[in-house]
């Protein structure tokens, strides 16, 4: 009797698998590294640098794809704390901290009231900081605040690996109320230079503060630390998706796809944004004739 037989060659995931092979059979390596003579000793302090790098499937590759996918990955929801701040020119901005299991309270969710006394976030960060590794300060997207998928992966992740996390909500954003004309943007630096001083202050000696930005947030970051320079309290800093050149991003969001794809997206959020913020923003300079 005759019997029917399959291909294994041409079963779809066989050649799924074997599509997979290749491409990382040819894209899998050690990274390569550049760098100044006097920067060697800060490249030694990072094996990480060196491990193999193993890019994602081919059939996520595409960078508009990994965009998209980011945002279907979920991490368990921080239970963050929040410490609003007044600022020097009669602002306000928060700081929202994630600490360690044994500290983290599940009942304390971010709100925009009153501004918290430092005095009480100086006694209970005393208590988690010398069990961690040091603070990550971390700045957000246009858009974002603390509840961004993005942030939520990453300080997820950080916690894991014994970091303290403070996300900078910028003035205006999620919750946090506007309450002068002074709005966030990539040239105003104040309020990051206000908050690594504050969390500096409460770190112990030889411990690290990281600075971790997004994107804008990314951009204001490397526009404080040229600023400051070797006076800034940072030990270290991470850029990721930086708009480094503000006019050629313009131009390239105009391009059909992201007109298409991602700006909507960012009207959207920078219509909710004045919307929440309109009373304050009719009643200066800044509102826009819309």
């Amino acid at each position: 009797a005759g019997t029917n037989t399959t291909c294994t060659i041409c079963h779809p995931w066989a050649l799924i698998a074997g599509m997979m092979a290749v491409h990382w059979a040819t894209t899998v390596a050690r990274p390569r590294i550049f760098h100044a003579t006097h920067t060697k000793s800060l490249v030694d302090l990072c094996p990480a640098l060196f491990r193999l790098y193993i890019p994602p499937p081919f059939f996520i590759g595409n960078r508009h794809v990994m965009t998209i996918a980011g945002t279907l990955r979920q991490a368990p929801k921080a239970e963050l704390q929040r410490q609003l701040l007044a600022t020097p020119d009669g602002g306000k901005l928060a700081l929202d901290w994630l600490l360690a299991p044994q500290t983290s309270n599940s009942q304390a969710k971010p709100n925009a009231g009153d501004c918290t006394p430092q005095q009480e976030w100086i006694s209970t960060l005393k208590v988690q900081l010398p069990n961690s590794k040091g603070v990550v300060l971390i700045l957000h997207g246009i858009n974002g605040s603390s509840s961004s998928a993005y942030l939520q992966q990453i300080m997820h992740a950080l916690r894991q690996a014994n970091w303290i996390c403070a996300v900078m909500v910028c003035r205006g954003c999620g919750d946090v109320p506007l309450v002068n004309e002074q709005m966030f943007s990539a040239g105003f630096t104040e309020d990051v230079r206000q908050c690594a001083g504050l969390i500096k202050g409460l770190l112990h000696e030889g411990q690290p503060l990281i600075a971790l930005g997004y994107s804008l947030g990314a951009n204001i970051l490397t526009k404080y630390l040229g600023e400051e320079g070797a006076a800034t309290p940072v030990t270290a800093a991470v850029n990721i998706s930086n708009p480094l050149d503000l006019n050629r991003v313009k131009e390239y969001m105009c391009r059909r796809t992201q007109r298409a794809v991602y700006n909507p997206v960012i009207l959207k959020g920078l219509v909710d944004y004045y919307g929440r913020n309109e009373a304050v923003l009719r009643s200066t300079s800044k509102a826009p004739s819309v």
